[in-house]
């Protein structure tokens, strides 16, 4: 069954970075810039936005564990 939308965090990007790490139970994260929508799950990741043409950068980080 796919995760309650309702329960979902969201971000709203217009410009700059942010990296998002926590240490709780892992969750859905919705990101929107002026040239992107998308969805995280469950990873650490981090966003820019260049302010004059909206471009977006998402790298999600993981951690493979042994």
């Amino acid at each position: 069954m796919p995760p309650d939308p309702k329960k979902r965090s969201s971000f709203g990007f217009i410009k700059g970075i942010l990296y998002f790490f926590h240490r709780d139970k892992p969750g859905d994260y919705e990101l929107r810039t002026r040239t992107v929508s998308a969805i995280v799950r469950g990873t650490e990741f981090s966003i820019q936005v260049l302010a004059a043409d909206g471009t977006t950068t998402l790298s999600l980080l993981t951690e493979r564990w042994r």
